[in-house]
Parts: structure tokens; sequence; C-alpha cells
């Protein structure tokens, strides 16, 4: 589908503003005679032209905020610092002043990450107070962040907690950045101000909870803590109340179960649930990429908060910037330096790798020798130019490993894919695996993929704006069909009257069915014979308990 340029809209809303104020001040100052029908005339036009661009902008799906900060003040801002590096360029002295306003700026944005950290840890949740950091490493620490990290909280924040509590546990140290990233989730509202999403602190979450031995599941020791820890912090977190002890120490007042309800629920809706969490939040995206949630009112309500949701991700990604990195003398090379290459990969997390290459052509004018590392790398923050990305990359790859060989950067443009056939007549067609080459695809055209953009998303509006039994219940239960693709298609094309003579309004409706009575409907409305009762039968049992699942899910 062809997405409308919201910048269209957003002339005419200029022209329109432009247009009125000339207006009014030709009235003031009579610069031209205008009679009283033209005056009237240009304003019927101004307030036309302003509603026409006005609609077209919220048919975009993007807000006029959204709109005004990515298409115009950051490529302003990008501009300026073009002009003025192609300024630096021609006077030394000049360079500095930028290089050194770029550094200052970058170790601003590590501090402010230091503090806000700080002031949740010590300030809000009452972390014991020996915790806290010293003038000397709150610099050490900021250093870090603006050399060895994205300046994003999501990645910021566990390089704090480790150093901070690199003398307790390590379930300990994961437990408090867990608590930290939970407050910080509340505090946020669409996006923070390091430019990230709520998408991305659910990440840090989920990164730390796979890192400590943390186990749901089984109920374990550390599970324990981390709830009792969560449940003593529970007003602090989701209320602005005062703590006045560390809440790793102590006993909460309510059952651990309801703090456990509320801590998935508030930031890991599907996840860690139970069995069919990860299996029933992928089928979600799916579904949604897709554009396949049920038709009904609820459902278009969903589905319309997710499609402005998108478009919002969608426009942020658009802004990344893309480079080649190649390396050679083993600087980058998995076996030779694995600590850079993780590093690489902490500090650049939107790339992919593609490891060692060779010329492998016989006719090739290219060496044979030739052995390149390389990467393709979507940076969360704007460079001016190759040279400034290669700097910031060459911030934590000792000189020693350069003197051995070398690394280079080239700034990539991927735009206007072509295809043959279309893109769409392509999704219409293939088999799910190409689908996920297309997503890779559209991965090298903003950063990210389709389904990572709708799992975003989600993830932003879960809980905060969308209740996950409201998700769950536009998802047609047509999808939780396994059978031949015959029997699919037949199924399908059936689905709509099956619903009618079931009365079914949402997907839980059939939970409140036994399958031998789905299975009469099923029979009575597919009109081809591709199944036995027995077969539809079973069909019917998938329908109804994965709705009795999906039910669990919302209300568990």
């Amino acid at each position: 589908m062809k997405r409308e340029n919201p910048l269209t809209g957003l002339s005419a809303e200029v022209a329109a503003v432009t247009l009125a104020t000339s207006l009014y001040l030709n009235i003031r100052y009579n610069v031209i005679s205008l009679t009283l029908e033209e005056t009237i005339v240009l304003v019927v036009c101004s307030v036309l032209g302003f509603w026409w661009g006005y609609n077209r902008i919220e048919e975009s799906g993007i807000t006029h905020g959204t709109l005004i900060w990515h298409r115009i003040v950051k490529p302003g801002t990008r501009a300026t610092k073009c002009t003025l590096h192609d300024l630096a360029q021609r006077i030394v002295a000049f360079d500095f002043l930028v290089k050194f306003g770029e550094e200052t700026k970058d170790i601003q944005q590590a501090q402010k990450i230091v503090s806000d950290f700080e002031t949740i840890a010590f300030d809000e949740l009452a972390m014991d107070e020996e915790l806290r950091p010293s003038p000397a490493v709150r610099e050490q620490l900021a250093d870090e962040i603006s050399t060895e990290t994205s300046l994003f909280k999501r990645d910021g924040y566990r390089r704090i907690a480790n150093i901070l509590f690199e003398e307790q546990s390590k379930d300990e140290e994961k437990i408090r950045l867990i608590l930290v990233f939970c407050r910080e989730h509340v505090k946020a509202g669409d996006s923070l101000e390091t430019g990230e999403t709520i998408h991305d602190i659910k990440s840090g979450i989920t990164r730390a909870l796979s890192t400590s031995s943390c186990d749901f599941e089984q109920q374990n020791e550390t599970a324990e803590w981390l709830l009792t820890a969560y449940g003593n912090a529970y007003d602090a977190i989701h209320h602005d109340h005062s703590l006045y002890a560390d809440p790793l120490t102590g006993t909460p007042e309510d059952d651990l179960n309801e703090y456990y309800s509320a801590f998935i629920e508030s930031f890991l809706p599907f996840r860690d649930r139970h069995a069919l969490s990860e299996e029933l939040f992928s089928t979600i995206i799916e579904v949604v990429d897709r554009g396949e949630l049920d038709q009904s009112a609820v459902a278009k309500d969903v589905h319309d908060l997710i499609e402005k949701e998108k478009q919002r991700v969608r426009s942020e990604f658009e802004n990344r910037d893309a480079y080649l990195l190649m390396s050679w003398g083993g600087v980058l090379s998995k076996y030779q330096s694995p600590e850079l290459r993780e590093t690489l990969q902490d500090k650049y997390p939107n790339h992919i790798d593609f490891g060692r290459k060779g010329n492998e052509s016989e006719v090739s004018d290219l060496p044979e020798a030739i052995k390149l590392t390389f990467h393709i790398i979507f940076t969360e923050r704007h460079f001016s130019s190759a040279d400034e990305f290669l700097e910031d990359v060459l911030k934590f790859i000792p000189d020693n490993k350069i003197e051995s060989g070398f690394v280079t950067a080239y700034k990539l443009e991927i735009t206007d894919p072509a295809y043959e056939p279309e893109r769409s007549d392509v999704e219409a067609i293939v088999p799910d695996e190409a689908k996920k080459q297309l997503d890779l695809i559209e991965f090298l055209e903003t950063g990210t993929g389709s389904r990572a953009i709708t799992e975003t998303a989600i993830d932003n509006l879960l809980g905060r704006k969308v209740e996950v039994n409201e998700l769950l219940a536009a998802i047609p239960a047509n999808v939780f069909v396994e059978a031949t693709p015959k029997q699919e298609d037949a199924f399908n094309g059936a689905y709509k009257d099956i619903k009618q003579d079931l009365k079914i309004n949402n997907l839980y409706d059939w939970a409140r069915y036994e399958p031998e009575e789905v299975v009469d409907a099923v029979v009575e409305n597919v009109e081809e014979d591709v199944a036995s009762e027995e077969e539809w039968l079973e069909i019917s049992e998938q329908l109804v308990v994965s709705a009795k699942q999906c039910e669990r899910a919302a209300t568990t």
C-alpha cells in the first residue's frame, strides 16, 4: 500500500496560514486594494487549504508534533551540522571547535543518563546509599557511556548497574536494574528524551531477566526475590510514593502472586506467563503485521491505534543513517577480537554482521586473498560523515589493534528499492520463509523490519493505550487453525458464516463452546468435501483450546 506523504499536508497548512497572515497585514496596512468579495474568496481558500492539509496529515497516521520533529527539526539540525562540518574542513580551528562541541554534547547526554539512573535508584527507590556513586564514579560512568555504548538508557543503565553493583551478586545487580527500568517505563511518555521508545525499555527488562537466574515458571528463589523487591517498591514505581528503605529488604504487604500479575501485565505482556507466551505473542505480531485483525468495532479501534503507532515508529526509524564498516587484520574478528566485536554489537545493536568475506570468483579482477569483515550498521544518532562515524567506532578500539590492521567506513544510501514483481504482489504469492527475506530488505531501508516495527508499536501501546484483553479479543480465531492448505482455505471461506451461526463477536466467545458444538456449525457451512467430520472436530478443538488459552492470558 502506498503511504501518503504528510509533508504535502503540512505545506498546505503553511500556505494557508501564510495567506491568512498576509490578508490580515494587508487589511491593517492597505498594501494592495482588495474588494470585499476578493477578500472573502481568499479567506475561504485559506480555510479550505488549511482544512485539506490538516486532514491529509491525520490520514497519514502521523501527528503534527512527530511530523515537525522528524521531517523538519531533525533534518534541519542535520543540515546545520553538515554545514558546520563543511566549514570546519576549511578552517582547522573551527574543526576543533565543532568536534569539541560534539564531544561535550555526548558527555552531557551521558551525564543526564547517569543522573536519571541515580535519581530513580537512590532518591525514588531508596536503594542502599552506600551504593550511590561518588562524583568521580559519576564522571567515569558518563565517560564510558559516551564512548562504549549507545546514548540510550536501555544500554546506559545496564552499564551503570554493572559498575555500581559489581560487588553484589549477579542476581541482585539484575533485580536492581529491573526496578530502575520499571520506574523509567512508568515515568516515560511515548518516547524518552534520548529518542528511544517504551519498547527499548521493555527490551532492557527482558534482557536483564534473561541474564539472571530468575525463573517465574519454577518460582525459584531469584523470582521470589525479584517479586518481593517489586512489591516493596510498587507504590514508588507506579504512584510516585516515597520509599524509605531499600526495596530488596523487607516484606511487601500483598501476596507475591498479585505482584507477579502486575509485573507481567505492566512490563512484559505475554512473556514468561506460561508455555504459550512467546508463541502467542509471535502469532499476534504476525496477524497485526499482515493486517488480519478481526472485523469488529473493538478490533478496528485496536488496529487504528497500532497503525498510528507504527507510522510514528517508522518515521523515527527512517531517520537512521546506514554505514558499511569493513575491517582487516583481526581488528573486529570473531576469533581474534571477540570482546571488541561484542562492544560493537552493544554500541550499535541494529546491524547485519556478514563476518569475513573473500573473493571467490575466478574471473574477477579483485585480489584472491582479500579477507575483510563486513558490517552494515544503522546508527541511533546522526553523524555528519563517515569520518565522524568512524571516529565514534575508534573510541573503543585500542591503537595496537589498528597498528596490525585497519578499519574503514562508508556511508550508505539505501532508498527506493526496485522489485520484480512489485513488493505488494510478492507478499501475496511468496511463502512465509520468503517473506522473512523481504523483511530483511526492509531492514536495509529503515534499520529495522516490518515485523520489528509492529512489535515495537505493540510493546509501546500494551498496558498504556491498549489492554492485553482488547488486543487478544481482536485476533481472529482461524489463525490458530493447523490443517492442510485445502482444509484451511475451505474453513476460512466459511469462517464468517460459522461465526454468525454461533453468535461469535470476539475471540473469547469461542471458549464458551465445546468442540462438538462448534463442529456442527463447521460441517453445516463448509461446502467443500476436504475433510472428514473427525478432522473437522480436531480443528474445532484447536479453536476452542486456543480461545481458552488466550482468555487465560488476558486474565491471569
